[in-house]
């Protein structure tokens, strides 16, 4: 903490001299220092910093801009204040279901909890659906912006590749990552309706390193060397936890693959060699969650949400 006001002394006393040139961070030895000098940890770390502060700033105009609108939007005050009135168990069950890959609780145990978290959804959402209509009536022009996350290369060839749009979606996510597998009907609705636009990487990252997750990885590389890569993943997602439907027998008569092929090659060094280094690569760019989505080399979102990412595209 000492250290850190020295260094915003010394730099308010040199700002008296000289302003700092744009994005500048430091000096030394008559060179300057840019964020995009830093190593590609720290830039990923710059941006998560700036990335929390943009959030919570967000997120208090948001806050200011529904309290000011419910002074006068009499119909949606009263939509919020009775948003926990006759809930039935049927909303509930359905909001568990949707949420299930997110909830490691049976139903019956978390009920109450379960209440408060669909009440306090709803409200979000009514909040959020007024945000959006505001901002299509051009009534709120933010001024904050959100940051850019650092630009990285990322290695494509030999990775499963569909589309051939003029941007480039890379997809890190695991086969045994639940909410990779809730997500997995939100990605496939999303190339459908951007294919024109995208082309799509998949990417291996198994977070906690287990055999399963580095099993299937392996047999992934393996369909994507017989082009059987998509029918692969749509079988392993459905099935994910049934291991007996993922067997080397099961994966290869589901994906039209010879056994004796898909052996050989899950075998081969070159097959555990190709996932480690995108682990590897992985690890560089700082994966931390799974699924997590770049484009056209920068980080935008994970999790099984694509909005973002679908709004960015709609106005590329």
């Amino acid at each position: 903490m000492r250290i850190i006001k020295l260094l915003t002394i010394l730099f308010l006393v040199g700002c008296v001299h000289e302003l700092p040139e744009e994005n500048e961070l430091y000096r030394s030895g008559g060179k300057t220092y840019k964020l995009e000098d830093l190593s590609s940890e720290l830039q990923y770390e710059a941006f998560q910093i700036e990335k929390k502060r943009y959030e919570d700033l967000l997120e208090i105009v948001s806050k200011q801009i529904i309290n000011d609108d419910l002074k006068s939007n009499k119909a949606l005050k009263q939509k919020i204040e009775n948003a926990d009135k006759d809930i039935s168990d049927l909303e509930l069950k359905n909001y568990y279901q949707k949420n299930k890959a997110k909830i490691p609780y049976e139903f019956n145990t978390i009920k109450k909890q379960l209440e408060k978290m669909y009440v306090q959804s709803k409200i979000q959402k009514l909040k959020s659906n007024r945000l959006e209509e505001l901002s299509s009536q051009k009534n709120i022009q933010l001024a904050i912006k959100p940051p850019l996350s650092p630009l990285f290369k990322i290695k494509e060839e030999g990775y499963p590749v569909k589309g051939d749009g003029r941007l480039t979606v890379v997809e890190y996510a695991d086969f045994t990552c639940p909410i990779c597998r809730s997500a997995f009907g939100e990605v496939e609705g999303f190339y459908a309706r951007n294919k024109d636009k995208v082309r799509f990487v998949y990417k291996y990252f198994h977070r906690d390193n287990s055999y399963q997750g580095k099993r299937l990885a392996k047999l992934g590389f393996c369909a994507h060397q017989s082009n059987k890569f998509w029918e692969y993943s749509k079988h392993v997602y459905e099935n994910q936890g049934k291991y007996s439907q993922l067997t080397t027998d099961v994966l290869a008569k589901k994906t039209g693959i010879k056994t004796e092929d898909l052996t050989t090659c899950y075998r081969d060094k070159k097959t555990e060699e190709f996932v480690k280094n995108s682990m590897k690569e992985a690890k560089k760019l700082n994966v931390i969650a799974t699924p997590s989505f770049y484009l056209n080399g920068r980080f935008i979102t994970s999790g099984d949400n694509l909005s973002l990412l679908e709004g960015l595209i709609k106005n590329l």
